[in-house]
């Protein structure tokens, strides 16, 4: 113990190595600028200029070919954001685009965006982007940007675009009202990236370093202001909405025969979103009975394993600001997951409604607090009692790029006639530190959390510690996990607690300890092909209380990244399984007796271009498994037609032959997504999966018309099948209209 606190320590005080200053000064507009995407005004002639960016891939010593010029000004209401994208050739006349759809995938589009830090904290920010048809993309940086941006986080700003032979020009008007920033504050940090995919380049004007993502805010320049900007006035915005659905129920009311009849309703519904800006840096939230039926249906996935698969949030507002809440603890122990409110085992639960304060108080401390109320209702003729869900965060900025965290969680029954149930809650207190080095070289978490139930049971904690060191050439990672058997999280997702017995069904909770280190070594050969060679040596193994092994596995990968986005990379893996309950796996009919268990695979994957028009990626396994055999593959293949539509499918198949006839299975998964994109403004999303694990087909069609800045008129079709024979389960049709206001 005392080894690892000295670690911490030396961590805690590893200094940067020296930077260039990057400065570029802003002026104020002294006329009005019009946002036509054509820089011709006076107030962008002499506006201060950011230019000669660096490459930072595929490399990143030198200047980049495309060049790039980017300015900077503002009046009472907007910061504003020009930029000039020359092509690197001259006869460069395309440009690669995803879609028009509003907050495209960067990576793969031709791109600009501006990266922010008003608080020049070095651990949040903005980004804004355009692409050259003007599809635009905002969202949040957070976690000092070391894993992009998240583009859940939606506001209103203004854009446009014009093309001409030497290029392509950007115009932004980011309203003062939509950021968050302490007002006096003369400086803020800044950057700028270009993706120029026709010249396989992505630029910045502070060079970030090919091992590190782009918005990574250890890497940054000064806006330095002639005038602090100040908060323009009153910012409330009411979003209301009204919804109509149609749903059809196959075989679900009994018919009083002894049999089933189908049963058809239409329910009508409405609420509100409502955002107030607090103060400068704080905003209110508010959620008067929400609804989400628009939401993107969850994308499937094939189950193995011997627990529950974690499916992301996709509902708007627990989305917006979750990094505040969602970055406690790791992937497998998360305190926090909205999903388990207003949902249980994919039904419904009704939300009553919410509030949301999140933001800075200042430079150094930041916070989040968030309280749900859902209501009383039935399932499969059983009684949900209404919750009440509360969460607080706050946030202290330490040294240069880290912070600690502490968190407390309250999930508490709720009772018509009782009040709140005195003996039904779950607490969870928690204290968080996240190390990012002010160079970007090390990162890492540690955290303990600690869960309060009636009649407090032993050993209900968690602890764990990740590590990491990134340099050019050397991935090293270290991470331990500790979850005692009673540590309870009502909110959260800790999936490997509950161990399903197939002899006794029965769910068995279960202490368990993880240790995952792992190490990639990249190799940079000369070569006008290859961008690098990567060999990766991983080992994750589980232990239950006594230390005795549950689950060991290691592999080494070798993967060879091309130039041109394709990839290939082959896996040998290694497992060693003790099953401490007969368990089932994957569609298995009988299960797989307790023992221990060796065997292992072979792994091939690969995926072509990704900026041509058609690209493909596949992979495959063969080898053992427990007491059988595995034979798998996946495939996905993809078509573009710029700008306006993608039409991509994927498959996975898996073939398990397992020791006893019974025990034989195969699954299929085949998933069909079209997404058309007329305009910027009127899109088309059509999802088909057929999912043989789960014994389902799945259509899903969503037309959205945004026919105002932030409003959209929705209309969404629902339709599930039956997998064995093709009989119908149940279908709905949404219509949904919601219009922001802004006061």
């Amino acid at each position: 113990m005392r080894l690892v606190l000295i670690l911490i320590i030396l961590l805690l005080t590893l200094t940067a190595e020296g930077q260039k200053a990057y400065q570029l000064h802003v002026f104020k507009a002294k006329n009005n600028l019009k946002i036509d995407g054509v820089l011709n005004e006076p107030d962008w002639l002499r506006a201060d200029q950011a230019h000669q960016f660096y490459a930072s891939y595929p490399f990143d010593t030198g200047y980049a070919r495309s060049l790039t010029e980017c300015r900077v000004t503002y009046d009472d209401k907007f910061l504003y954001v020009s930029a000039h994208c020359r092509n690197a050739r001259s006869d460069q006349d395309r440009y690669i685009i995803q879609s028009l759809r509003r907050d495209y995938s960067f990576p793969v589009s031709d791109a600009f965006a501006v990266l922010i830090d008003p608080f020049k904290d070095r651990t949040n920010g903005f980004n804004f982007g355009v692409n050259p048809y003007n599809a635009q993309r905002e969202g949040l940086v957070s976690n000092v940007g070391r894993f992009g941006t998240s583009t859940d986080w939606d506001i209103k700003w203004f854009s446009a675009t014009s093309r001409d032979s030497s290029g392509w020009y950007v115009e932004m008007a980011i309203p003062f009202k939509s950021l968050r920033f302490k007002e006096n504050e003369k400086s803020w940090y800044i950057n700028f990236v270009r993706n120029d995919l026709v010249c396989n380049e992505l630029s910045c004007w502070v060079p970030v370093p090919r091992q590190y993502n782009p918005n990574t805010l250890a890497f940054t320049g000064e806006l330095k202001w002639d005038d602090a900007p100040r908060k323009p006035g009153v910012n409330i915005s009411l979003i209301p909405y009204g919804i109509g659905t149609g749903t059809y129920l196959h075989n679900s009311i009994p018919d009083g025969l002894g049999g089933f009849r189908d049963t058809s309703f239409i329910k009508w519904n409405g609420g509100f979103d409502g955002k107030v800006a607090i103060t400068s840096s704080l905003n209110l939230d508010l959620t008067v009975n929400p609804d989400f039926s628009q939401v993107e249906v969850d994308r499937q996935q094939t189950n193995l394993t011997r627990f529950n698969l974690f499916f992301p949030e996709r509902r708007n507002f627990f989305l917006e600001n979750s990094d505040l809440f969602a970055s406690f603890g790791f992937s497998q122990i998360r305190p926090f997951f909205s999903r388990r409110i207003g949902l249980q085992d994919g039904n419904t639960i009704p939300i009553i409604g919410g509030a949301r304060l999140s933001g800075k108080i200042n430079n150094q401390w930041r916070i989040g607090s968030m309280v749900m109320q859902t209501a009383k209702t039935t399932i499969n003729n059983k009684d949900i009692e209404a919750q009440n869900y509360a969460v607080t965060v706050l946030q202290r900025k330490v040294f240069s790029r880290s912070f600690v965290s502490c968190i407390m969680l309250n999930r508490q029954q709720y009772s018509d006639k009782e009040g709140f149930t005195p003996d039904n809650y779950n607490r969870i207190a928690g204290l968080q530190y996240n190390l990012s080095s002010k160079d970007n070289h090390w990162n890492g978490i540690f955290f303990y959390m600690h869960s309060f139930n009636p009649n407090q049971p032993a050993n209900s904690y968690a602890h764990a510690s990740y590590l990491n060191y990134q340099v050019m050439k050397w991935d090293i990672n270290w991470n331990h996990e500790y979850v005692g058997e009673n540590f309870i999280a009502d909110i959260g997702f800790i999936p490997r607690l509950n161990n399903f017995d197939a002899r006794t069904k029965q769910n068995i909770r279960q202490t368990f300890w993880r240790f995952e280190p792992n190490i990639t070594r990249y190799f940079f050969p000369k070569s006008n092909t290859i961008r690098n060679f990567a060999l990766t040596a991983y080992c994750s193994n589980y232990y239950d209380g006594n230390f005795t092994y549950t689950e060991q596995y290691y592999y080494t990968l070798a993967t060879l990244n091309f130039l041109n986005t394709a990839s290939v990379s082959f896996k040998k893996d290694f497992n060693f399984m003790n099953l401490p309950f007969d368990s089932f796996i994957g569609n298995a009919k009988d299960s797989i007796p307790i023992g221990k268990y060796a065997f292992d695979s072979y792994q091939f994957a690969m995926n072509t271009d990704t900026r041509k028009l058609l690209n493909l990626s596949a992979g495959t396994r063969v080898g053992s498994f427990y007491n059988g055999t595995i034979n798998s593959l996946s495939a996905s293949v993809s078509y573009r037609k710029q700008p306006w539509g993608v039409l991509a499918m994927s498959m996975n198949y898996d073939r398990v032959n397992f020791e006893g006839t019974r025990n034989d299975f195969e699954l299929l998964l085949v998933g069909l997504r079209t997404d058309l994109t007329f305009t910027r403004n009127l899109f088309l999303t059509t999802f088909l999966q057929y999912n043989t694990q789960i014994e389902n087909f799945n259509i899903n069609t969503r037309l959205q018309w945004r026919f105002k800045p932030m409003s959209d008129l929705f209309i969404v079709y629902t339709d599930n099948y039956n997998t064995a024979n093709f009989s119908a389960k149940n279908k709905a049709l949404v219509l949904k209209l919601n219009y922001w206001f802004t006061l």
